[in-house]
């Protein structure tokens, strides 16, 4: 729609995907709507969503992707309720099949030259939340996807970089940018970000999202993969998201966690210029209802090493892990926090052998007549199930000799 002067919506405009017809069958696609203008204006609505699966629970259908949506303005006067949508298709609810992704709405205001980019699935999130393979996508779903061609545009000034002057990212959506060949350079860059603080970006290898800024609180969750650099601020609040951290995390000094905030720390992960499974801070302070998982392989992986000035876990902090190693000036743990590496080290699914710490004991028994005795450190540990046979194992003994 190339409009020479003004559009005027109070009604809708739509691109949406059919619904699954059958049992079985899954929702279409959206379709794709590009309008360009002087002004445009309205209450109304423009929507390229997916058309929703079958809900049939023995034979159910996924939802369809949500569609693309770009419009071209010099002035912008609609209503705040106008309704921008490109929202995956919904399927059945607790069975096997999945929501469809998200689509893109991209508001461009050429006379400020301002890119807006909005993600939102209405509370649909994938059944898989992160993304196994980038080289084989065919198991992944329910994610809005920046595309290699999309790169190549002169707004991604053609070398893949993805730099909006405002996210709006909503409803569990999750956005994700896929190369051509996978594993080449990203980068990705948001001015402003506003968001519910249901949604994810993934950043994956060779891929580098930094919002360097004085200070930063997320409204978005963000899972950087193996090589991937995510760059905050040295003030850093995560306050009802999660970070999950293979890769590199940077320019944080001070980090807070706090309202459910949560950063995994994985063990291929490091902040940066450390080594891999190695996190160094100013400060890391824990508060209420957060927490930070440094879990890793007790077997094959020497577990994560924390440096800071001061470690705080107030009441309800958790900081959990399987091989921790703390450097701190001052480490302080209220009443109600948590430091917790209960129960990690080896058991029944590893095998035995040599791990990076020595001789693995998964500790269980060698057959039906005995019990594994306890582990020893500190102490002994008991003896397990006497092998004393009587009654029926003394039968049942006697009975494989014939």
């Amino acid at each position: 729609m190339n409009v020479t002067g003004e559009i005027y919506l109070d009604g809708v405009v739509s691109a949406s995907g059919e619904n699954g017809l059958k049992d079985g069958s899954g929702g279409g696609s959206g379709g794709s709507i590009w309008m360009y203008c002087k002004t445009i204006k309205g209450y109304g609505k423009i929507e390229a969503n997916g058309g929703s699966g079958s809900f049939s629970k023995s034979l159910p259908g996924g939802g369809g992707a949500g569609g693309r949506i770009a419009i071209y303005f010099q002035e912008n006067f609609t209503s705040p309720y106008f309704v921008y949508e490109a929202r995956g298709g919904s399927t059945c609810t607790g069975c096997s099949a999945e929501a469809g992704g998200p689509g893109t709405v991209f508001l461009y205001h050429m006379i400020y030259d301002h890119r807006t980019l909005l993600i939102n699935n209405g509370k649909q999130e994938p059944l898989q939340s992160a993304i196994e393979n980038y080289n084989d996508l065919s198991q992944d779903g329910c994610r809005a996807w920046l595309l290699p061609q999309s790169g190549r545009h002169r707004f991604a000034n053609r070398k893949q970089n993805f730099h909006f002057e405002e996210l709006q990212i909503y409803g569990g959506g999750h956005l994700a940018v896929l190369t051509e060949p996978v594993g080449r350079n990203v980068s990705l860059h948001f001015k402003h970000m506003i968001g519910d603080r249901t949604g994810t970006i993934h950043v994956s290898t060779k891929q580098v999202m930094n919002l360097f800024r004085p200070k930063i609180d997320l409204p978005f969750n963000v899972r950087v993969y193996k090589e991937g650099f995510l760059g905050l601020a040295p003030y850093t609040e995560v306050h009802g998201v999660q970070l999950y951290i293979q890769g590199v995390l940077a320019h944080i000094h001070n980090l807070t966690l706090h309202h459910g905030g949560v950063l995994w720390m994985y063990h291929e992960g490091r902040t940066a210029q450390q080594p891999h499974n190695s996190y160094t801070f100013n400060s890391l302070r824990i508060k209420d209802k957060s927490f930070v998982w440094a879990l890793s392989s007790p077997v094959h992986e020497v577990g994560i090493s924390i440096t800071c000035r001061l470690l705080i876990i107030e009441g309800g902090g958790l900081l959990e892990g399987t091989h921790l190693t703390i450097r701190s000036v001052n480490v302080t743990i209220d009443d109600g926090g948590l430091l917790d590496v209960s129960g990690r080290g080896y058991n029944v699914t590893h095998p035995r052998g040599f791990g990076v710490f020595g001789v693995i004991n998964p500790g269980k028994g060698h057959d039906s007549f005995s019990g594994s005795s306890g582990a020893g450190h500190g102490g002994r540990g008991g003896s397990g199930k006497s092998q004393k046979l009587t009654g029926k194992y003394l039968l049942n003994f006697y009975l494989c000799q014939f």
